[in-house]
């Protein structure tokens, strides 16, 4: 670091010593003391944390965390999915910055983040608070980046544990029974069970996603609530799956019930619990119904009460 201590004569005749220096980026600064000690004290203190890579720009006195949290979103939201910057703007406007908004950057420790986290926890699921907490490590990440901060006060601070979902897999036996009973969703199941996707998933299965002739499922995209559909989170949600002759069959029974054809290879394979198809905007399935809301929201809950 290029840094000076340089004494001067204020008007009333006082001594006075400023310390002048660059930051990373090129920028001047300047800090005035009254002895010659706390000057050099201070040269010393910026000079040993630019090495360290703890550096503090100046200015993260004067940055609420508010403002912080709005300049990071900016930077940060054309790289998210929409699904994404939906969750993020909730989670920093209705907890994040009413817990922190008016505490200038420099100035949050552990302690009062760990604070927030206990307020948190009164109202909301540990899941959301695990979330909420990821989210402020993130743009307290980008601070320390941006020499805001030395270091990241909530590094070290712990979410609350998650409780642990029993998962119980179905016996053949059970899954028998449900195709048994699955009535009209009968292709969904077999879809569910024998490729193993989620609801979402097949939800947002489209004709073309399925090769016949290689024995093949393409997982490509997802449904989510009120209807929207896009790539999965991440890439290991692309995939390719194997598909057995009798999920094929069911397949192929399916999408010739509801008049697919080859060249209707953005169509969904999904339907409404009235049997109207439902498919993509410039698909004639489309064209002659919209898609519901939740499609297979309830599916699986008549076969099971059917299958006992």
């Amino acid at each position: 670091m290029n840094g000076t201590v340089k004494k001067r004569t204020t008007a009333a005749g006082d001594p006075r010593w400023d310390v002048r220096w660059r930051d990373p980026d090129g920028t001047a600064h300047r800090k005035t003391f009254t002895t010659a000690s706390a000057a050099k004290a201070y040269l010393s203190d910026l000079t040993n944390g630019q090495r360290l890579g703890t550096y503090v720009d100046p200015r993260a006195g004067r940055l609420l965390t508010r403002e912080w949290a709005t300049t990071w979103v900016v930077g940060r939201e054309a790289s998210w999915r929409p699904s994404t910057r939906s969750r993020v703007a909730s989670e920093i406007s209705n907890h994040i910055l009413p817990a922190l908004g008016a505490v200038p950057v420099n100035q949050l420790r552990p302690s009062i983040i760990r604070q927030a986290v206990a307020d948190w926890q009164r109202t909301l699921a540990p899941g959301t608070v695990a979330n909420l907490l990821g989210t402020l490590k993130l743009m307290l990440d980008d601070a320390v980046e941006d020499l805001l901060l030395g270091v990241n006060p909530a590094a070290g601070v712990s979410a609350p544990g998650r409780p642990r979902r029993k998962v119980t897999d179905l016996t053949p036996e059970q899954v028998g029974l449900l195709l048994e009973h699955a009535g009209e969703d009968r292709a969904l199941l077999l879809v569910l069970a024998g490729l193993g996707l989620r609801r979402s998933e097949a939800s947002g299965l489209q004709a073309g996603d399925v090769d016949f002739l290689h024995r093949t499922v393409h997982v490509r995209r997802q449904r989510h609530p009120g209807g929207r559909v896009d790539a999965p989170k991440s890439s290991a949600g692309l995939r390719e799956i194997p598909a057995v002759p009798d999920v094929l069959t069911a397949l192929a029974a399916h999408m010739e019930a509801l008049g697919l054809h080859v060249d209707d290879r953005d169509a969904t394979c999904s339907t409404t619990r009235r049997r109207s198809p439902v498919g993509s905007r410039g698909s004639p399935a489309a064209r002659r119904s919209p898609p519901p809301p939740t499609p297979y929201a309830t599916t699986s809950a008549p076969a099971s009460s059917a299958a006992g």
